[in-house]
């Protein structure tokens, strides 16, 4: 209960930070997203840090999500998990530090450019 009513008084400046550095993120991500995998659609949300992530235009052998957590070890949620609508997809989460997202990309990349 201490915790909520010093966050209630006193947080409004560390939630404007965090909610500016989420804002950075996500249009970074959608930077990295066109560097290097420019055929991901990725439109950047409005009011979260999950990104969806629509790879149908790679034509994959197997499921993006899956392989993007097998083989690049970044932990994503994949497509068919939200449904029907959601194969060839997977949800990221961005609520990371930028370096380490930057990161993930990359990975992410490296995994999906090769298979």
């Amino acid at each position: 209960m201490r915790g909520n009513i010093a966050a209630f008084r006193h947080g409004e400046a560390w939630l404007d930070e965090i909610l500016a550095y989420l804002d950075d993120s996500r249009h970074l991500l959608a930077r990295l997203l066109r560097r290097h995998l420019p055929q991901v659609r990725y439109r950047p949300p409005d009011g979260t840090y999950l990104a969806w992530l629509d790879c149908t235009a790679m034509d994959l052998p197997d499921s993006p999500g899956a392989l993007v957590t097998d083989r690049a070890q970044v932990t994503v949620v994949d497509g068919p998990a939200f449904g029907t609508g959601g194969a060839g997809a997977f949800r990221l989460n961005f609520a990371t530090p930028q370096p380490i997202l930057a990161e993930m990309v990359e990975r992410i990349a490296a995994v999906l450019n090769h298979t």
